[in-house]
């Protein structure tokens, strides 16, 4: 009957029973200090995936009780490696280049129980996101900052980043270790940083109701309802796109500072403004081209 082990399955993603295909064990020679190593390749009995098991057992291993009773406490070591400690996101090739490659590396250190690296990694994906954005900023301070002001991120992802940056300038420069929660809490916000701005953002792109959120899009929507008017037409500017559910009321004024300013310095030719009417507060459009 052949022997089986209670194992991690990496494929099954959870303890399965293993058959042993194959084992040898060491143990040591020496009367002071007593250890052991087993060396097994093993296969999966649900999805019958093969890996390499170790077990190493030594005098600190064993747990004493009162009772005369003992308890073990051996080291587990498997090839493909046990259980992430954090999942790495999936699709990273939609990551840009340098922000995959650090992303990898540093997933790698922490799943590694390289802590230290691996803070100073997170702290250098921050780095790599804000060059990446091409935001301005002397530092990565001034970078995240920017971030958050281009609306690139939320004020809140900004507070996390910034909370990353301090992690990873206490790894580097004092040499500070932080306990393997704190790390893991980061690489849940990096996860989901890169997960929104990268991942989630591509696949919105292929949604025809996105928001209108670019001045020049604004513009398309504008051109189009005018095109549906007639020439000497006069209307405030709601009234020209309020069919169009894509653009936020609380972007209108914004875009609509920008029109005015475009009107005025010729850029715009369709629309002129006209005198503010004495009934109302808004802004007067007269159309002069379709």
């Amino acid at each position: 009957m052949e022997k089986t082990i209670q194992c991690y399955c990496v494929n099954c993603r959870q303890v399965t029973n293993h058959a042993v295909l194959f084992s040898v064990k060491e143990h040591s020679n020496d009367d002071d200090y007593w250890w052991e190593s087993t060396y097994s390749v093993v296969k999966c009995l649900g999805c019958e995936s093969i890996q390499f098991h170790k077990e190493d057992i030594d005098e600190s291993n064993f747990e004493y009780y009162g009772d005369g009773d003992i308890d073990t406490h051996p080291t587990i070591t498997t090839y493909p490696r046990q259980r992430y400690k954090v999942e790495p996101i999936g699709n990273t090739w939609e990551l840009p280049e340098l922000v995959r490659g650090l992303y990898v590396e540093t997933m790698d250190c922490l799943n590694n129980s390289r802590l230290q690296l691996a803070a100073a990694g997170f702290r250098a994906i921050i780095e790599a996101i804000c060059r990446d954005a091409k935001v301005p900023g002397k530092n990565l301070e001034s970078m995240i900052n920017n971030l958050a002001k281009s609306h690139i991120i939320t004020a809140k992802d900004r507070d996390h980043l910034h909370a990353i940056r301090f992690m990873g300038n206490d790894s580097i420069h004092s040499l500070k270790k932080y306990r393997e929660e704190e790390v893991i809490i980061v690489a849940h916000i990096v996860n989901a940083v890169l997960t929104s701005l990268y991942l989630i953002a591509k696949k919105v792109k292929y949604l025809d109701m996105k928001p209108i959120s670019k001045y020049t899009e604004f513009i398309d929507i504008l051109d189009e309802s005018i095109a549906k008017r007639t020439v000497g037409d006069v209307d405030i500017l709601r009234n020209f796109i309020r069919h169009d559910r894509r653009i936020i009321s609380e972007d209108i004024p914004g875009f609509e500072n920008e029109l005015k300013a475009n009107i005025t310095s010729g850029t715009y030719t369709k629309l002129s403004l006209c005198a503010t009417p004495t009934t109302g507060h808004s802004q007067q459009y007269k159309i002069e081209s379709i």
